[in-house]
């Protein structure tokens, strides 16, 4: 097994500790959920709609087809989707869900009943819904049950309809809350179901694109969804250590450009002009997206090789990754000092930009973790530590310093997980470096014993957090008994009690 170039880190310089003790408390900052909730000037005309209504519509409303929520409850879960999601895969303008949503429910009010076209078009709204309710933690009995809607509603399309564009969609969706919900292999299974329908349906060729699509807008809406499923074949396939699907050989499709807010773009200059600054903003950060994912895929393929000459190939793949980071612009640059000065006084922050920033300064570790988790790691000790430890202070920074962390908690454990099975992998062949890595250890126990204590209970099934306690056991976070009998319990109630005194033991280590 080749091993990984230790010029990309230092290694011999000296790990730099963090003081957990001296970061602050999230509690003390406030979230991006917390903010949503606090009301805009959008929710007071929802509210001026909302109190137009009879309450025996809203009632019928909200239990047959939220399933509880309020009309304003569900337009914060869909903007936290807009927030958290569509700015990472922009398969829907921004607002376009918000504005879907309510003229369905305006529709509602008036007929008392949705045509067919209105329930097209409000499962598309649902799953979004669902998909917020995963990331807040906001009634997700209610987002379960949307989901559980949609997936009846798509089934049918998977097996007795021919392929389309928005069943391709709605799998990502799927896909989405199924990984933000941490449901383990059924994400992976659903991306995949997507990509076969792309394959299909031909998104990966510019010239069946074109032939599909005749009109710009909808051709540039093809051609941005296959590129959502691209990057995501490519990081699921990272996350579940699985082959990925999408291979370079077959596609032969441009990158996209941006697409036109308002739907009524002809060309590309028309479509820029027309474009919101949310969208040219996502449409940038796709692109160096898609790039890196290319280069993920090599690096997977290389990996997959396991042969001699395949050494001088990743050592190049790994440095162009390097490079990668450098050429990022300012815009999705987390560590630039102006990045802050980037748009006007007078202009507000494109939605997402904050997110995106900090989730494109973290792709690169991924890869380079799962590069060391693919390897025989005793070759290349030094550079894995640093690798797991500088990850780990990343996120130590993103969970104390920002609100971003919590907000989109799922995402961000899964780097935690691969940061620190490899630097327990390193460890474990030389345990002489632990006093070393110490800080960073303390650090990563210290995020567990949080997201521990804050976590919901429909949270703790999920494969990812059990792979954080099985770590935080290894680490020497509680005790092994306790943790064994948490594993092997099959009853609900008996591993809520273990996990409530598991809790408890974390009082002196926090």
């Amino acid at each position: 097994m080749p091993e990984v170039i230790e010029h990309v880190h230092n290694v011999n310089e000296p790990f730099t500790a963090l003081s957990p003790e001296a970061l602050p408390l999230l509690s003390d900052i406030g979230t991006t959920l917390e903010k949503l909730l606090e009301g805009t000037d959008e929710m007071d005309v929802a509210a001026d709609l909302y109190n137009s209504v009879s309450p025996s519509i809203r009632y019928k409303f909200q239990q047959r087809h939220l399933y509880g929520l309020t009309y304003a409850q569900a337009l914060r879960l869909i903007e936290a989707y807009e927030c958290e999601v569509n700015c990472m895969y922009p398969m829907f303008p921004m607002g376009n869900l918000e504005s879907k949503f309510h003229n369905i429910y305006e529709q509602y009010c008036i007929n008392k009943t949705l045509t067919a076209k209105e329930e097209d078009d409000f499962a598309d709204i649902k799953i979004a819904i669902a998909i917020g309710s995963s990331i807040s933690g906001i009634s997700p009995g209610s987002g379960q049950r949307l989901y559980q809607d949609f997936m009846a509603r798509i089934e049918g399309r998977l097996l007795s309809r021919a392929a389309d564009l928005n069943t391709v969609v709605s799998l990502l969706m799927v896909h989405s809350y199924q990984f933000l919900s941490d449901l383990g292999s059924l994400a992976y299974r659903s991306l995949e179901f997507a990509s076969v329908l792309a394959l299909e349906l031909g998104l990966h060729k510019t010239q069946k694109l074109e032939r599909l699509f005749l009109d710009f807008e909808s051709r540039e809406r093809g051609r941005v969804v296959f590129w959502c499923l691209y990057v995501l074949d490519r990081l699921q396939s990272i996350y579940c250590k699985r082959p990925y699907i999408l291979n370079d050989v077959h596609i032969d499709q441009k990158y996209p450009q941006c697409f036109d807010n308002q739907g009524n773009g002809t060309s590309m200059d028309s479509v820029q002009e027309a474009s919101s600054d949310d969208d040219l903003f996502r449409s940038m950060y796709l692109n160096y997206m898609i790039r890196y994912s290319k280069l993920s895929g090599e690096l997977i393929s290389a990996l997959e090789q396991n042969q001699p000459d395949s050494f001088g190939n990743i050592q190049h793949l790994i440095f162009l990754m390097e490079r990668w980071r450098t050429t990022l612009p300012p815009e999705l640059n987390v560590h630039a000092e102006d990045n802050e000065d980037l748009v006007h006084k007078d202009q507000q922050t494109p939605i997402g930009s904050r997110k995106l920033r900090y989730v494109a300064d973290l792709r690169p570790s991924l890869i380079l973790l799962h590069v060391y988790q693919s390897c025989d790691i005793k070759n290349y000790i030094h550079p894995a530590m640093n690798t797991s430890c500088e990850c780990i202070r990343e996120l130590g920074r993103l969970y104390f310093n920002t609100d971003r962390y919590s907000s989109c908690e799922t995402q961000y454990n899964h780097v935690l997980v691969a940061a620190l099975e490899v630097l327990y992998t390193s460890l474990t062949w030389a345990p002489q470096y632990a006093k070393s890595c110490m800080p960073e250890i303390k650090l990563a126990l210290k995020i567990i014993s949080l997201i521990m204590k804050s976590s919901n209970s429909h949270r703790r099934e999920g494969s990812i957090w059990q792979l954080l306690m099985t770590f935080s056991l290894k680490f020497g976070l509680y005790s092994p008994f306790g943790a064994a009998k948490l594993c092997d319990s099959t009853n609900a109630s008996s591993r809520e009690f273990l996990i409530t005194n598991l809790i408890s033991e974390l009082g002196d280590f926090t």
